[in-house]
């Protein structure tokens, strides 16, 4: 679905195969086994990652059970010296990787119990960022990882809400675009959701205001966020049944 013609299609699917066989994603279901500090039996690299981060940083969610995952990141909650400092590159893309792939596995489950083909958003909030917070090395990191994640998840990401930009971000932004895939420039979106309703409006097209924090001009007020998973599916309503493969 990314890709114009048939035998590239293929080829970005033959990779993908190469690519989850290469790692053993089809092997283990991690739906279960978290994406935040409490986590149990996570991958060294991601522990790693997130003892750099405050508990607000980086949060993977399934507030709805029949929508997509949501994500909230909290740009200055990453202590991103550290992370750099303490992390090999490899390390960053794994921890990538299993974040998405838990994302991956839950939206191929709901995408099937559904029958609707369904997709994550994003929101990185840059209220309290500040210009000493940047730090090219980790930048130059996130778009490799989500380059690679792009190529093997390429129906995953929805659209990508950049909130609260300050407008010093401009240059720096301007700089460090052409490091970012293509794709992922494209489902960037920069909004104000707390002080412009009609921006507000653009997150409840993918979650309800119930469940939309506070900070974003939502209900919801705890932060960090704690939505429980989902039952899986025999204990789901029969108005979703799970459709023949």
């Amino acid at each position: 679905m990314s890709h114009k013609r048939t035998k590239d299609a293929a080829k970005a699917a033959e990779h993908t195969l190469e690519f989850r066989e290469e790692h053993k994603l089809d092997e283990t279901d991690i739906r279960f086994l978290g994406t935040s500090q409490d986590g149990t039996n996570q991958p060294q690299s991601f522990s790693r990652y997130i003892e750099h981060c405050g508990p607000e940083a980086v949060q993977w969610t399934l507030p709805d059970s029949k929508r997509g995952v949501i994500c909230f990141i909290d740009f200055a909650a990453r202590d991103v010296d550290a992370l750099v400092e303490n992390l090999n590159e490899k390390e960053w893309l794994e921890s990538f990787l299993y974040l998405n792939e838990w994302a991956f596995q839950w939206q191929d489950y709901i995408t099937r119990v559904t029958g609707r083909l369904t997709k994550s958003v994003r929101l990185i909030d840059f209220k309290e960022a500040k210009l000493s917070g940047m730090n090219q090395e980790a930048t130059k990191r996130d778009s490799a990882a989500m380059k690679m994640t792009e190529d093997v998840y390429p129906q995953l990401l929805k659209t990508l809400y950049i909130c609260h930009a300050p407008a010093w971000i401009q240059i720096p932004w301007r700089i460090l675009r052409p490091l970012f895939p293509k794709r992922v420039i494209e489902k960037m979106d920069f909004i104000n959701p707390d002080t412009r309703p009609n921006e507000r409006d653009r997150l409840l097209e993918h979650l309800e205001e119930a469940h939309l924090p506070v900070r974003f001009g939502g209900k919801y007020e705890a932060w960090p966020t704690a939505f429980p998973l989902p039952a899986l599916y025999e204990a789901w309503p029969t108005a979703f049944p799970l459709p023949a493969l």
